[in-house]
């Protein structure tokens, strides 16, 4: 038989038996020409939309092979970890700088076996001189002024105030009306005292018009000598000077020796109450970077988000260690201990609650930038980088604060093997950050946002992580860290794309509610937290009250005498008397608002079996196609074609 004609009669066998719908009526004998052309076209829209449609299941699912649902609308918050509780005060405090100089001081003595209270005044100055010459080294200026000057919300408003006192007390420079001159330089030590006029006040230099070119003149002085400190810093300066600038605000709770004498006295969380039990606030808090500057940080992990492969990261861990052995609130020397329930449970009472205070009066001069008078707080997943600026919750003085949580968590199966813009997440091990120690989105934005700011100007403000190669220090001055926080603000849209989000997440939200506190009168004395005279907060809202009976009946006991002093909520600030409990003390109440979370999964839109599975069906259903029917045209047009003596080529 004709090989042609062998071809022809398997096909025709093959139509009449194969599962393939449409194709019998294709070799049908005896069928007129239109009806089979018919079935062609019939047989072949399905061949093509079949084809089609299955290209386009491949093309979306290598397109967006992630699919995120709703995994459940009950998930338990005891599954979920606390977030991170971020407080931010404001100012700079009164005497800080000086009283960690002074420890710095002494410890450098007693290395050398000296006690600077048992030797003269002139031994001590010139142990002084040494410290100063080890500690600071390159430093021309007293570290108390440079620290004053990069912790202050205003540098030009702080050089001014420092040439006003040099004006007043006879100690400027004297003026050169053509050029500011190595002999009248402010950092050689070569300074001529100005005398100062009997008639003319120190102030003159700023209000007489045509003293101006003057003015202009001792204040770039002033200013270049401050710059010039800051490209001499070594490292063992930097860690002295980072040490100051620690302390330079109020501190999260009080620390002996660094910045209080007694509890309660500077701290600017006075209490802490875990589940309804009083805590030290030393175990859950700590002080860390945000990019706010420092703030005080709850975390229940021990874990720090910095990289400690630097200078900085090192220098941090170290004082954060120190804060804790120099508490007063758990003792000095002893290790502060978490509470052991770190479940989160729904509700006020299984909730924290702390005691804030501004200490309004212990802020220094030119030291708040802010026009608000309060405190910022944050809500962060724990172990990632506080962004305040990113989003925070104003707590105003006065006012009882209920911050509500609720969480969102993400969760995904194992995506590794999409690529990473593919599934649009990152895991916390996927990429390495250059300052923070594992991925996080917030840090890889924060990180790329510091970068950008640091290609202009080549350092970072002394409070943000840097890339310390070598242990180089390249810490901005005063006045380009306030440049380097205008940049923070001007990041290109589109700089830090590639930070991801995060494949495995718990974002948190929160809602806030406040209301005045209640005054203590007949209604609540004696019952309410506040008004209580066994539990209320230090100091009481009724200490002024109290002092005033017992003045009035003349006489103050012993035990009442703490009341006007270290435990008055009477205070003074620019000679007028304020209310602490109106200007100063907010109580902050954070809580779960639900036992329950919404969850996410993250899950890949489909597997090879999937999409063998989606392209059968579409098989199936347009053509009635199976995995046997394959099989068939293969048996078919090899076996059977072989065997009824067709050998490949039916043209030869």
């Amino acid at each position: 038989m004709d090989k042609c004609a062998v071809f022809g009669q398997t096909f025709k066998q093959y139509g009449d038996r194969a599962g393939i719908c449409g194709l019998s009526y294709i070799v049908e004998n005896g069928i007129h020409y239109i009806e089979r052309i018919l079935w062609i076209i019939i047989v072949l829209i399905g061949v093509i939309v079949a084809i089609v449609m299955s290209v386009q299941a491949y093309i979306a699912w290598k397109d967006s092979p992630v699919l995120t649902t709703v995994s459940t609308t009950a998930l338990p918050i005891k599954t979920l970890d606390w977030p991170s509780i971020t407080v931010c005060g404001q100012g700079r405090g009164l005497g800080a700088i000086e009283r960690v100089y002074d420890v710095q001081f002494k410890r450098f003595a007693e290395k050398k076996g000296i006690k600077p209270e048992e030797i003269s005044p002139e031994k001590k100055k010139e142990l002084e001189e040494e410290f100063l010459n080890e500690a600071y080294s390159g430093i021309k200026e007293n570290p108390s002024n440079l620290v004053t000057a990069m912790s202050g919300s205003n540098i030009d408003a702080v050089v001014q105030s420092a040439v006003l006192e040099m004006a007043e007390n006879g100690s400027l420079p004297e003026y050169n009306e053509t050029s500011w001159g190595n002999e009248t330089s402010w950092g050689n030590g070569t300074r001529r005292k100005r005398e100062a006029s009997d008639d003319v006040p120190g102030v003159d230099l700023f209000l007489n018009p045509k003293r101006q070119p003057e003015l202009d003149q001792f204040l770039e002085g002033a200013k270049a000598d401050y710059q010039s400190v800051f490209s001499e810093l070594d490292e063992v300066s930097f860690r002295n000077m980072f040490e100051l600038l620690w302390y330079s605000s109020n501190p999260c709770f009080d620390i002996g020796d660094y910045s209080s004498d007694y509890l309660h006295q500077k701290s600017l969380i006075k209490e802490c109450l875990w589940k309804g039990t009083r805590i030290n606030c030393s175990t859950v808090f700590s002080m860390a970077p945000t990019d706010r500057g420092m703030c005080c940080v709850l975390s229940f992990k021990e874990d720090s988000f910095l990289r400690m492969d630097n200078m900085y990261a090192k220098k941090v861990d170290e004082l954060q260690k120190q804060d804790r052995l120099a508490s007063l609130d758990s003792g000095k020397g002893n290790q502060p201990e978490k509470p052991d329930d770190l479940r989160a449970e729904v509700g006020l009472p299984k909730g924290l609650t702390l005691t804030l205070d501004a200490h309004t009066n212990l802020q220094s001069a030119k030291s708040v930038e802010d026009n608000f008078q309060g405190f910022l707080v944050g809500v962060t997943p724990p172990g990632e980088v506080p962004l305040m600026r990113q989003g925070s919750y104003l707590l105003r003085p006065g006012n009882q604060n209920y911050l509500g949580i609720s969480a969102i968590n993400t969760v995904s199966d194992d995506l590794r093997d999409i690529a990473e813009e593919k599934r649009g997440c990152l895991y916390y091990d996927e990429i390495e950050l250059d300052f923070f120690e594992q991925y996080s989105q917030s840090a890889c934005v924060l990180e790329c946002q510091l970068k950008w700011a640091m290609e202009s100007l080549g350092c970072n403000p002394w409070f943000f992580p840097g890339k310390y190669v070598n242990d180089e220090v390249s810490i901005c001055d005063p006045w380009t860290s306030a440049e380097f926080m205008e940049n923070l603000g001007k990041v290109p849209d589109n700089q830090c794309d590639h930070c991801l989000s995060d494949c495995d997440s718990t974002q948190y939200s929160a809602s806030m509610s406040s209301a005045p506190f209640r005054e203590c009168t007949v209604v609540n004395k004696g019952l309410s937290g506040l008004c209580s005279y066994s539990s209320a907060p230090t100091p009481p809202i009724w200490s002024s009250e109290i002092v005033q009976q017992y003045n009035d009946v003349g006489v103050i006991p012993e035990y009442i005498e703490k009341y006007m002093d270290k435990s008055s909520s009477t205070r003074e600030l620019d000679g007028v008397e304020y209310n602490a409990y109106t200007e100063d003390i907010s109580i902050l109440h954070i809580y779960w608002e639900s036992s329950t979370a919404l969850q996410f999964q993250r899950s890949p839109r489909m597997t090879w079996i999937d999409f063998i599975s989606q392209v059968g069906g579409l098989l199936g259903l347009f053509l009635g196609f199976s995995l046997v029917s394959g099989v068939e045209i293969i048996y078919w047009f090899t076996i059977r074609l072989a065997r009824d003596g067709f050998f490949f080529n039916c043209f030869k």
